[in-house]
């Protein structure tokens, strides 16, 4: 395990929270009531569907969390769609909606928490299973149509982050179809985006082949991974059996990080 200190594998949320964040102004729950347990045979944690409040910060500082993830959701019905949307069409809830994206991560950020914004797309319907890792829409006319959605989807997130001093910032989650065979269109938007929010900027490919075959992490400021790794097939394994199940991945991870002279962060 001595890789990760002799190769640049810095873990920038070496303790994080991922919070789904409501706008609604209803009593909530506590977060003890709030927490949506993951306890299947491939995974264990939680996941907080909750809004920002003092009582739920102090929570989440008595347990040494100093990184907060916060998600943000566009939908659209299946992977071949063009339709990305993000809100309706009412000027008073999106002045209302992003003010309050903006009040949030200043509160997480005056309570001593870095806050990472990291846009998702839902899909509604999804085809055959097909989730956000397949997004490609068919024809010519629908991949410009859905560039431009998610460009304004991502870019009105970016002024959010900018407005807030947010921390770091997200361009993506788990596009790989589109970050693989479009790697212009994500050149493009990097440009655009920087021009209105001047923090670190990651993309959060996914755990497979994917982080190692885009082409643009030395346009960003951190390579990001969402490192569902299987370590072992053993159901009972051994502390040493999960460390040596890491071997491969370590040098993987180490000869991208040199070749791009950027750190690793786990986005998940």
């Amino acid at each position: 395990m001595k890789l990760l200190g002799r190769f640049i594998l810095a873990i920038l949320f070496s303790i994080a929270i991922i919070i789904s964040l409501s706008s609604e102004k209803e009593t909530q729950p506590t977060l003890e009531e709030n927490v949506i347990s993951v306890t299947s045979s491939k995974q264990k944690g939680a996941h907080v569907f909750a809004r920002i409040d003092s009582s739920t910060l102090k929570t989440v500082s008595s347990l040494n969390i100093n990184w907060m993830t916060l998600v943000s959701w566009g939908f659209q019905d299946n992977h071949k769609s063009s339709k990305l949307t993000h809100h309706n069409n009412d000027s008073a809830y999106i002045k209302h909606h992003d003010s309050s994206w903006v009040e949030r991560i200043r509160t997480a950020r005056s309570a001593g928490f870095k806050v990472f914004l990291k846009p998702h797309i839902w899909i509604d319907q999804p085809i055959d299973g097909k989730w956000r890792n397949y997004i490609y829409p068919e024809s010519e006319a629908d991949w410009e149509n859905w560039q431009q959605r998610y460009t304004d989807f991502i870019l009105r997130y970016a002024k959010i982050a900018a407005l807030s001093d947010t921390d770091m910032f997200c361009i993506g989650t788990e596009l790989s179809r589109l970050a693989l065979e479009k790697p212009l269109f994500w050149t493009d938007l990097i440009l655009k985006i920087r021009q209105i929010y001047k923090g670190k900027l990651t993309y959060a490919a996914n755990w497979n082949k994917t982080y190692k075959e885009i082409t643009f992490w030395d346009q960003l400021d951190v390579i990001g991974i969402q490192a569902y790794f299987p370590l072992t097939k053993t159901e009972f394994p051994l502390v040493d059996d999960i460390a040596k199940g890491w071997d491969k991945y370590i040098t993987d991870m180490a000869a991208l990080s040199k070749t791009y002279n950027k750190q690793i962060v786990f986005t998940e």
